[in-house]
């Protein structure tokens, strides 16, 4: 690497770490007591309720982390996003031997955070991402809903966004590729 590039790049990682401490204090989660290490984020991608595919992708240290990723075929006959997301973290986390998250993102709203939530271990803090005005949807400590609208420049709000645009497209290229399977004859 030229001296140009290196220096850009420990700029990029230095402000992907200042992000990642300021997780904690954006989102002020009662779940989130530390800066989380290791994000991960699901989508689900169909066509009009078939094929049905779900997506995890993972950030470790505020950096996309690909050979972590896993792509999920739903099993059940559920058209439903939230009940198909449910499943997905049922079988994420029957996988003792991954890693197991510091947070979790849902590409949803409060339907997608309140059917996954009894799947997931109670001590992990658990965020929807819901598209519509990029609001972020998790429970206080009083048990009461929290809608968080940060600023479109937020670092925080930047990183699960580009967690989340990373969910949707690793999905859709899988669900390209099983709706093709399922045209050959």
């Amino acid at each position: 690497l030229q001296s140009g590039s290196s220096s850009l790049l420990l700029k990029l990682s230095d402000s992907s770490l200042k992000s990642q401490s300021a997780i904690v204090n954006t989102l002020s989660h009662p779940k989130l007591t530390q800066t989380p290490q290791r994000i991960e984020c699901y989508d689900l991608a169909h066509l009009q309720g078939t094929n049905y595919v779900g997506a995890m992708t993972v950030m470790i240290m505020g950096q996309l982390a690909n050979t972590e990723y896993r792509k999920f075929h739903i099993s059940s006959h559920s058209t439903s996003d939230p009940h198909a997301m449910k499943e997905i973290l049922i079988r994420r986390f029957q996988h003792q031997d991954w890693s197991y998250p510091d947070l979790i993102i849902l590409d949803g709203g409060v339907p997608q955070l309140n059917t996954v939530l009894p799947a997931i271990p109670n001590n992990i803090p658990v965020v929807a991402l819901a598209k519509k005005k990029e609001t972020l949807v998790f429970y206080d400590k009083n048990n009461d809903l929290k809608y968080l609208q940060l600023n479109l420049e937020n670092p925080v709000l930047n990183q699960f966004i580009t967690l989340r645009n990373e969910a949707h497209r690793f999905g859709n290229s899988f669900h390209r590729k099983q709706r093709s399977k399922s045209m050959i004859i």
